[in-house]
């Protein structure tokens, strides 16, 4: 039956609906403009529980039903589209190594010590996720040289951007102005882009809709802010025998450094010059004695006439030897200023430069791009040789075309030409000139089937009817070009991330058509159970941060979009997009696809995506059945005005008076009183999020770890940043932070198990010591001996290791526990408690010996767990409650039960007070009263309170709300000598 009311799970609001009316599944609030959602199932970012029971059965049920077609796949994991490295390649090159009539040879005239590849596949445990059929994520900045642009590479998370000289330029039928930039947005304005998924299977239709809100965090940021130096790498020849080498501009534009290797010796190399039309560029070596090849008459080539490519293609994927295709002239394309031969020899990233031979041994042509997409195979393009004639004579070498010698049978050949063939690496760093604009984003899709949950095929998991929720921030030049993935929830079918979905890479501006090629991986990911024993979902309990997710493979795979510049009219732009993305390797007999054709239309007067569209088919290809679904995806992007901000008393975060905040307290008589608890510092605006907190221990500053993998110190006193270490991309979110005891080093421990030691100088600039590297995944808490000697760590293995702070070296490791939230107490150095709220242990921290082990009980969840500071007792939250037991004999003391879900939880020194982060306040429990005490109000519509921490004093309790951009707050307490 049709409810007559719904609350916004976010915002609160209650809205009537009319009788018999059906909420949409796309209805949003009026209020707050997110998603309404017609049940009581939380979203993917911090909801709230709801403690009727009969609701919490209602969850129970769909959660089941949900697990049921979970268990039913055929695939047990989450298939996500990793990108390993972005390697912007020649706009040319073919998706399959082999076709029937272009067979792959390796030679023997591999260079000794091999090349860096061109591409940079990282190792299962360095991948992020990412695929979309509306962009190859972390694409070039166009406003440069394709080979120059920006790449993601093989970090985990959000990554620094990494450039490849194997991008192509396509020589241009169309000249394109764009400066200053069609991507520009408005600093007033948010941009809305709204989405529909369409999925066409046997048992019905899915589909999937959502919307991504941008607004402009900072502009006119230093992409050298964000990327280091980058490499690529590409093809080159010799063509005089001191040195003169030719190549492909786009392989070596704006490169700060080029090196050449022949056979087994490296040449560093000058750029004499470059023509970014014809694509060709001439290399200078100091060398002498070379093998140069011979200039064919480009003039004489015949349709039909074989030829062989030879170079250094996809390097990682297939090796780093010499590579060489085989095909023949299929085509002769005539541009308004230039001619190119279309060949079926197959080009790939890495092939750019290389020369492409007749049967003779003489050049016909210089390997530059290919075509590729769902229904195109084996398209390559080269220069003639002829063109390549006249821009050596235009920089004084004169050449003269070779005649017809005797043709070689191929091995003859080969063996004759691979002493002029060259591999070239490039390094490249960002130009000062280059700029991008931040953008925080929103973003929100729902998945729901017009069949029944019961009939949806295998291979094709959903996440129900629940909204997934993401926030986060992008980094994109005024050209489209993403500097960064979003590491959030994807959509599935090798979609990607919707926050990604509205860009489109340009090209530069002689470019009408131009192609990005990257080899990626498919990465098969299962989540870990959550916390209640229901089956695996795209989120768990407590709803502050997702489930850690392990990689079972990796699949080596190739993604490609070629694009074109149909029409410019006015303010409009509207650009072709051909995608595929195709594993290179079967897995288990399984080939994977997906591919179609987009068209964007970009409005240049206001800098964004007007209109998306993408129709395509998703494919699993086997030798006995090839599963098929069509895709279609549908896009509108609108300018949006900015909610106005929120009165100080419902947000923090634009409360920017100290003034001190109300405590009510209800005393024994049930009457309240005011006391102050006055505000010691709010800090605004703090972007992505706070997910640990840590106090130093002479009060000096608070340090703050972000879900954008930094870690910020504050000065307590005036709330200014005094120093910021980060982009930490190899730990991930900051989930854990301490202070040694001395206050000389500071601990981060990070979502991808690695934790962080830094020597602290009196005026908090941190010095880098070390890492430990004992943890697999999710360090959640540190604490720290007395002595300032040994580390006790844990978090998403079930485990914690006690760890020497001086040598980084593992003392050693606890047997499993059940839960995943875990509290430590150094008793003194040499005894350590270590508890998940169901079982006490206690260890001698010099053998490793198991003194002592206390069953507390055997059922209940735990959402936070602490011990106090005496070290004789252990609080637990288990959602509305705090348990609490005797660490001397686990008796259990009177429970405290409340009216909320109480997310952390934190004795003060005295050992006398619990303060919970609880829904929008810090609540505070008096335990000689054993009753609530009263709480502090931090906004009505903050969801919970997490992380909170207080001072080894006692002195000041810091606090953080749940939603990103909120205030990080510092409170003194009473009473504290």
């Amino acid at each position: 039956m049709a409810r007559n009311r719904i609350t916004c799970p976010f915002c609160h609001k209650t809205h009537s609906l009319r009788p018999g009316q059906n909420l949409p599944t796309d209805a949003s609030c009026p209020k707050c403009g997110e998603y309404l959602v017609d049940d009581d199932l939380p979203t993917h970012r911090g909801q709230a529980f709801n403690d009727d029971s009969e609701r919490q059965s209602e969850r129970l049920q769909i959660f089941l039903l949900a697990g049921a077609c979970v268990l039913a796949l055929t695939l047990s994991v989450v298939a996500y589209v990793v990108v390993s490295d972005r390697s912007p390649k020649v706009a040319d090159d073919t998706l399959n190594t082999e076709t029937p009539d272009a067979q792959t040879e390796e030679t023997s005239h591999s260079p000794a010590t091999e090349p860096s590849e061109t591409t940079h596949l990282p190792q299962p445990e360095e991948t992020i996720t990412t695929a979309s059929p509306s962009i190859p994520q972390a694409i070039t900045d166009t406003s440069l040289p394709q080979s120059q642009q920006p790449v993601a590479d093989g970090n985990t998370g959000n990554r620094p951007p990494e450039r490849s000289a194997d991008q192509s330029n396509s020589p241009s039928d169309k000249t394109v102005a764009r400066q200053p930039g069609w991507f520009t947005f408005s600093d007033t304005d948010n941009f809305q882009f709204e989405f529909e998924v369409r999925a066409e299977h046997e048992s019905g239709t899915e589909v999937i809709t959502g919307r991504s809100t941008y607004s402009v965090q900072q502009r006119d940021m230093e992409i050298s802010d964000n990327a280091e130096t980058e490499k690529g790498s590409g093809t080159a020849f010799v063509i005089t025998s001191d040195g003169h080498l030719l190549s492909c501009a786009h392989v070596v534009d704006r490169a700060s450094t080029v090196n050449v290797k022949i056979g087994n010796r490296d040449y560093p190399a000058r750029i004499i010059a470059s023509d970014p039309v014809r694509d060709l560029a001439l290399l200078k070596i100091e060398a002498t004695n070379l093998h140069p090849v011979k200039l064919a008459d480009s003039g004489q080539v015949r349709l039909g006439q074989e030829v062989r490519v030879i170079g250094f293609p996809l390097s990682r994927l297939l090796g780093t030897g010499i590579k060489v295709t085989t095909g023949t002239v299929s085509g002769i394309v005539q541009n308004p200023t230039t001619e190119e031969f279309q060949i079926d020899a197959a080009v790939n990233p890495g092939n750019s430069g290389g020369p492409v031979f007749r049967s003779d041994g003489s050049v016909v042509g210089v390997a530059s791009s290919r075509l590729s997409g769902a229904d195109v195979s084996g398209v390559g393009f080269c220069v003639p040789s002829n063109q390549a004639r006249e821009f050596l004579n235009a920089h004084g070498l004169s050449f003269s075309p070779e005649p017809m010698a005797q043709p070689l049978d191929g091995p003859s050949l080969v063996e004759l030409v691979s002493p002029a063939v060259a591999y070239v690496s490039v390094e490249i760093g960002p130009s000062p000139n280059d700029r991008s604009t931040r953008l925080s984003f929103h973003s929100v899709f729902h998945d729901r089937h017009e069949a029944r949950l019961r009939a949806i095929p295998p291979r094709f998991p959903t996440g129900g009817n629940v909204p997934t929720i993401h926030r986060g921030t992008l980094d994109v030049t005024r050209f489209g070009n993403l500097l960064e993935d979003d590491d959030g929830p994807q959509l599935p079918y090798l979609i990607g991330a919707p926050s990604q979905l509205p860009f489109v890479p340009l090209p530069q501006t002689s470019q009408s058509k131009w192609t990005v090629s990257n080899s990626t991986a498919l990465v098969f990911e299962e989540e870990a159970p959550n916390q209640r024993g229901l089956p695996e979902m795209r989120f768990r309990f407590p709803f502050d941060r997702q489930a850690p997710r392990s990689i079972v493979k990796s699949i080596p795979a190739v993604e490609t979009s070629d694009y074109e510049l149909v029409s410019l009219t006015g303010d409009k732009a509207v650009i072709k997009q051909d995608y595929e993305f195709r594993t290179t390797k079967p897995e288990e007999g399984q080939i994977f696809r997906m591919g179609g054709a987009a068209k964007f239309t970009i409005d240049i007067k206001r800098g964004i995506t007007s209109h998306y569209d993408f129709s395509g088919v998703y494919s699993v290809e086997s030798q006995s059945v090839t599963l098929k679904v069509p895709l279609t995806i549908k896009g509108t992007g609108t300018h949006q005005k900015p909610k106005p901000p929120q009165s100080a008393s419902s947000s923090p975060s634009v409360a920017r008076t100290t003034s001190p905040p109300e405590r009510s307290v209800i005393n024994s008589s049930g009457t309240a009183e005011k006391l102050d608890y006055p505000v010691k510092v709010m800090i605004p605006e703090m972007g992505w999020g706070i997910k640990s907190l840590a106090f130093h221990p002479n009060n000096k500053f608070v340090a703050a770890g972000k879900a954008d993998d930094y870690v910020e110190l504050y000065d307590i006193d005036t709330g200014n940043k005094i120093f910021t270490a980060g982009r930490l991309r190899e730990l991930g979110t900051i989930l854990s932070l301490k202070f040694t005891p001395n206050g000389k080093q500071l601990l981060a421990g990070g979502y991808r198990g690695l934790i962080q030691v830094w020597n602290v100088a009196d005026n908090g600039l941190l010095t880098p010591v070390g890492t430990y590297a004992g943890h697999k995944r999710n360090v959640t808490l540190l604490e720290i001996s007395p002595n300032s000697e040994f580390v006790i760590s844990g978090g998403g293995e079930k485990q914690a290791q006690i760890w020497d702070l001086k040598t980084l070296e593992e003392k050693f490791t606890t047997p499993s526990f059940e839960a995943n939230e875990f509290a430590f107490r150094f008793l003194n150095d040499e005894q350590v408690l270590v508890s998940d709220g169901r079982v006490l242990r206690e260890f001698n921290v010099s053998s490793g010996e198991l003194a002592r082990e206390l069953t507390l009980r055997n059922t209940g969840s735990t959402t936070a767990i602490c011990f106090s500071p005496d070290g004789k007792t252990v609080a637990v939250t288990d959602g509305y409650s705090v348990l609490r037991w005797s660490t001397s004999n686990g008796k259990a003391e009177p429970e405290l039960k409340g009216k909320e879900v109480l997310w952390d939880v934190e004795f003060t020194r005295d050992s006398q007070t619990l303060v919970c982060g609880g829904r929008g306040h810090l609540v505070f429990w008096n335990l000689r009263q054993q009753e609530r005490d009263g709480h502090l109000m931090l906004g009505d519509s903050i969801q919970y309170v997490k992380p909170l921490t207080l001072s080894s004093d006692g002195k000041y309790v810091a606090c953080y709300p749940s939603s990103a951009g909120q205030s990080l707050w510092v409170f003194e307490l009473p009473n504290v000598d």
